[in-house]
């Protein structure tokens, strides 16, 4: 799966299915066109209130899941991240 920031709109409704929440909500999203990059900026007000107007529970179990796949996403960038190396320069680090 790519990174969060990267969902399309499908790819939203389909992370929020598998959360188990009910198809009005989803749709919901989907009629707003939420796709990853907007639902990174998505927060407590915005779920309280028109259109998504979601109950207590619902807001905070969403939001825990979101900042979850931003943990991963930003363990993955970290685990990919190597050297860098420069054509004419020496490779900095312990000898072999």
């Amino acid at each position: 799966r790519p990174a969060i920031s990267e969902w399309t709109v499908d790819q939203v409704c389909d992370f929020l299915e598998t959360l188990q929440l009910e198809a009005p909500v989803v749709d919901t999203f989907r009629r707003e066109a939420v796709d990853g990059r907007v639902l990174c900026d998505v927060g407590d007000e915005d779920l309280s209130g028109p259109p998504f107007q979601l109950s207590f529970g619902l807001r905070k179990a969403l939001l825990k899941e979101l900042a979850q796949q931003r943990k991963l996403d930003q363990q993955r960038v970290e685990r990919s991240e190597g050297p860098v190396l420069v054509k004419g320069q020496p490779v900095e680090g312990p000898e072999l």
